[in-house]
């Protein structure tokens, strides 16, 4: 595992896990005195695995990596592009996640063709590519003059939909929602009549609620239904309690932590769990 890296970089090893607010991430480039002469350490730091991944978990030094993409973010390091896209198909390192659409949405729309070019490659991880739309969005966001491209991006993906996985059409029918893209809804349409969206995480009256479709009143005429089948429909009983029979018996399934969390992801909340993370 490296640590030789020179100051000012190696305080970024005594650091530690940064906060869990949602403030925003202090000046590191005026705070430790970085300049573009720091660039290339930072990319290496910055995508150092072994120092991330393969080192003690309560050493500060790991979480030095995530100092240095957002300094890098900064710095405008558009040299960085590249090598930090990669820190996605760390499908578990969820600041990267987290942290990578707002670094390039720093650095501009030098990103996109990067980013575009992650969210199109379907080898890469569903996760990865939800966060590639996050970084599309940001950037459409903070540059208007990119968001016809970046919805152009989006629905030539969707157009897809029939070979790409369920969750990842709800990923992008949530970009195109957050970036008001209302032209795409009768595609939207067409992806969910052919039940590739998983609807566990978006559905298509959430669709039309907010692109809307449907009047305050048929939305609380359609609330008081289902409030009203929620009420005659019998408390479920308790499941029986699992009990093992054997040391070989199976566990019971409790569903998927990724289902829980899709949403989450796909607004890029800033809640960060996980020690490494």
């Amino acid at each position: 595992m490296a640590t030789d890296y020179a100051p000012p970089l190696d305080k970024f090893l005594t650091l530690g896990r940064p906060d869990d607010a949602t403030a925003e991430w202090p000046d590191y480039v005026q705070e430790y005195g970085l300049g573009p002469e720091h660039i290339p350490e930072l990319i290496r730091l910055a995508t150092d695995h072994d120092l991330r991944w393969e080192g003690d978990d309560e050493s500060p030094a790991l979480h030095a990596p995530i100092y240095a993409w957002r300094a890098l973010g900064q710095l405008q390091a558009e040299v960085g592009i590249a090598p930090l896209v990669n820190l996605w198909d760390e499908e578990d390192d969820e600041w990267a996640g987290e942290d990578l659409p707002e670094v390039y949405a720093m650095i501009g729309p030098a990103a996109l063709p990067t980013v575009i070019g992650y969210l199109g490659d379907s080898e890469r991880n569903v996760w990865g590519r939800g966060h590639a739309l996050n970084a599309l969005e940001l950037i459409a966001d903070q540059y208007p003059e990119t968001r016809d491209e970046v919805i152009a991006v989006i629905r030539r993906q969707l157009e897809a939909f029939q070979d790409n996985d369920p969750t990842l059409n709800g990923f992008l029918i949530e970009s195109l929602i957050h970036l008001k893209a209302a032209a795409a809804v009768p595609l939207i349409q067409q992806a969910f009549e052919a039940s590739r969206v998983d609807e566990g995480f978006i559905g298509w009256e959430y669709v039309q609620e907010e692109f809307g479709l449907l009047s305050p009143e048929e939305i609380a005429r359609r609330n008081a239904a289902r409030l009203e089948a929620a009420r005659l429909v019998p408390p479920t009983p308790p499941a029986p309690e699992f009990r093992a029979s054997g040391p070989k018996a199976a566990t019971p399934h409790s569903g998927s932590t990724k289902a829980k969390t899709k949403r989450k992801m796909a607004k890029s909340s800033r809640q960060k769990n996980r020690k490494r993370k």
